[in-house]
């Protein structure tokens, strides 16, 4: 008894993760209802049942169709909801068509409210990384600027080479003001892009 609860519990892994073919005893003893239900609680598009049928074939077992598609449309019941559609939309989730028409024109409205959430919390990440990028750069130049000084007043320089040191500092100092400049313009955008966020974030949560 407890290798065939082992069993069908390593088929219902293999079906639900897709990570291997399915051999008869899977075939023969998958629970299509329970795939169905967590296929279409997964957002995934009813069709999948083809990969099953494809699988089941080489050991001449049809899937049930019938008791798939039933546990399918519970499942999408409970995806298909606005609350959900703007979780998965948030998250950047693909949207696999997978909805009944009775529930998906709420489940897209929300889903896209979801993306548009997404979108502005990916530019605000964008901006935020170029920030700290530009932080870092003029961290180092400035470190390298500190150096360049101190060699241009050590001993055992040539006149020469002191001239090199000097053009080197004069360089490394306009490069740090083009820096700060830009870091300027990065820590507005930054500060816009969380505003907009923030927004849009406390606008669509109490919708959802």
């Amino acid at each position: 008894m407890m290798n065939k609860l082992w069993l069908l519990t390593l088929s219902g892994l293999l079906l639900l993760n897709g990570c291997a073919s399915m051999n008869k005893d899977a075939c023969l003893n998958a629970d299509w209802r329970t795939i169905g239900f967590e296929d279409g609680s997964k957002g995934k598009h009813e069709g999948s049942i083809s990969q099953y049928r494809k699988e089941c074939a080489r050991h001449g077992i049809t899937p049930d169709l019938d008791a798939y598609l039933a546990g399918h449309r519970e499942g999408s019941d409970r995806f298909c909801t606005p609350s959900n559609g703007f979780r998965t939309g948030q998250a950047g989730t693909v949207y696999n068509n997978s909805c009944p028409p009775a529930l998906e024109a709420a489940f897209l409205a929300a889903h896209a409210d979801g993306q548009q959430l997404h979108r502005l919390q990916r530019y605000l990440q964008q901006q935020q990384a170029e920030l700290n990028k530009t932080e870092r750069q003029l961290s180092a130049m400035e470190s390298e600027l500190a150096i360049q000084e101190e060699l241009l007043i050590a001993d055992g320089y040539t006149r020469e080479e002191r001239l090199e040191i000097r053009e080197q500092i004069i360089l490394l100092q306009m490069s740090i003001n083009d820096g700060y400049g830009r870091l300027s313009e990065l820590q507005q955008l930054v500060q816009q892009a969380d505003a907009d966020y923030q927004r849009s974030f406390r606008r669509l949560s109490a919708r959802y």
